[in-house]
């Protein structure tokens, strides 16, 4: 069963939900969040430390920095999925699946900080800031 987004109509108000089948696959996220900001996510805690780790220039494990990496190509792909909804359906699908494009093969190289590193500039091309 694929997980269901609630959403506010903007006419009415009231919640809807929508399937997330309905979205473009290729800007689903892997994991699904409430809200796309490490701040709300409920792995907050470890995430906290893993941005400050990165943050302080402190040394990150390979861990570390593919958690990171994941983190940020979710974020990405639930600005898309916004986009998507609630800013202009298919015309935002080009711009936003073209990041998501170049920053899958980053997330799956990203094993240190400089490959997190990519990634974050990568992501910042295209108006995204996760950190």
């Amino acid at each position: 069963m694929s997980p269901t987004l609630i959403v506010r109509d903007r006419r009415t108000g009231q919640p809807i939900a929508i399937s997330s089948d309905n979205i473009p696959e290729e800007i689903r996220p892997d994991n699904w969040y409430e809200k796309p900001s490490w701040q709300h996510r409920p792995d907050r805690s470890q995430m906290a430390t893993v941005v400050q780790t990165y943050l302080s220039k402190r040394p990150m494990t390979r861990a570390m920095a593919k958690y990171l990496a994941q983190y940020i190509f979710d974020y990405a792909c639930h600005i898309a999925v916004m986009a998507y909804l609630f800013g202009g359906g298919e015309d935002t699908l080009p711009f936003n699946s073209e990041c998501i494009r170049r920053l899958k093969p980053l997330r799956d190289m990203a094993h240190t900080r400089r490959g997190v590193s990519v990634m974050l500039r990568v992501a910042m091309e295209y108006a995204m800031d996760p950190l």
